[in-house]
């Protein structure tokens, strides 16, 4: 080739490295050493993915090719094992993870990720939604297992933790509503403080101040739905889909709630 020829070609070759290492036609099939083995004991929460197909840690779930490269989607080496913050979290067709370290390439951490690109991961716990779902359709269920621990009609932490520990989550049951908490944070729930803002499956707490027991929340319930702006419907040992005043009123204050959260 000529010597003038190939130096006009070489701006034209630096585009198409340069355009393939960020991915624009990327794929990546061999993961590196640092992603080819499973987190350590130090990471309990992970995620392998698949050994074929086009694998991406997306910003929304939806189809890849709706979202841009790198600034909403990121691909994922093949047969790799990717640390996580915390639990990986069912979302429909997708699992919501937050990644320990920054994929390679990726301007964000927290994403979604396709569910049959996971080859195997650690426990994928229901989201909120889907919950307290399972709440709802297997309360028959819960009841009867709540009161095969404790037969009183007000262990309201047994109730819940009862529901947790049935819907597939690592928790106890208990009888006092610190201890279910201390679990939740335990499992890296995380405290939500406003109560316009609760979602399904949220734990929530009431004031300590009507408590029978001293320096423990009064009740604890799973919350469902909004009513009105100042009533909640709930799962608890009162009943299925019970109402629930959110501030002062005829029951407790509700004041804290813990939302199982990917970080």
């Amino acid at each position: 080739m000529p010597t003038q020829n190939f130096i006009r070609m070489l701006p034209i070759a630096w585009l198409v490295t340069a355009l393939f290492s960020c991915g624009q036609s990327q794929s990546f099939d061999d993961a590196p050493a640092n992603l080819a083995s499973a987190p350590s004991t130090s990471s309990p929460f992970w995620i392998r993915i698949v050994s074929d197909g086009d694998s991406a840690l997306k910003k929304r779930p939806v189809s890849a090719s709706e979202l841009k490269l790198s600034s909403e989607r990121c691909s994922l080496y093949k047969n790799s094992w990717i640390a996580l913050q915390g639990p990986p979290i069912r979302d429909g067709q997708h699992v919501l993870v937050n990644t320990k370290s920054m994929i390679p390439g990726c301007s964000f951490s927290r994403g979604y990720v396709y569910l049959p690109h996971v080859a195997e991961s650690s426990t994928i716990y229901k989201n909120g939604s889907d919950f307290a779902d399972f709440y709802r359709d297997n309360y028959a269920d819960v009841r009867t297992k709540a009161r095969e621990f404790w037969p009183n009609s007000y262990g309201c932490a047994a109730f819940a933790s009862t529901a947790l520990k049935l819907a597939g989550y690592p928790v106890q049951q208990v009888l006092i509503t610190n201890e279910l908490e201390t679990q939740l944070i335990d499992m890296g729930w995380r405290p939500i403080l406003d109560m316009s803002r609760l979602q399904a499956g949220d734990i929530v707490f009431t004031d300590k101040e009507s408590s029978n027991i001293p320096g423990t929340f009064s009740h604890v319930y799973v919350f469902d739905h909004y009513a009105d702006t100042h009533t909640a419907v709930v799962l608890d040992n009162y009943g299925l889909l019970t109402q629930r005043n959110l501030g002062a009123g005829s029951f407790s204050r509700s004041v804290l709630a813990y939302r199982l959260m990917p970080f």
